[in-house]
């Protein structure tokens, strides 16, 4: 069982072009409630899933 896969990369890949870094960022926070809000906070997204 892989734990990365190569679509992991993809999707990180396009989350830093639709978000910047700055989101990526912020996901490797351990505080579950800061992980969503960082998810939601953003008034000026273009896409998101």
């Amino acid at each position: 069982m892989r734990i990365i896969t190569w679509d992991d990369f993809i999707e990180t890949y396009t989350k830093i072009h639709q978000r910047g870094l700055n989101f990526i960022i912020s996901k490797l926070n351990f505080s579950s409630i800061k992980r969503t809000v960082s998810a939601f906070n953003d008034d000026n997204i273009k896409s998101a899933n």
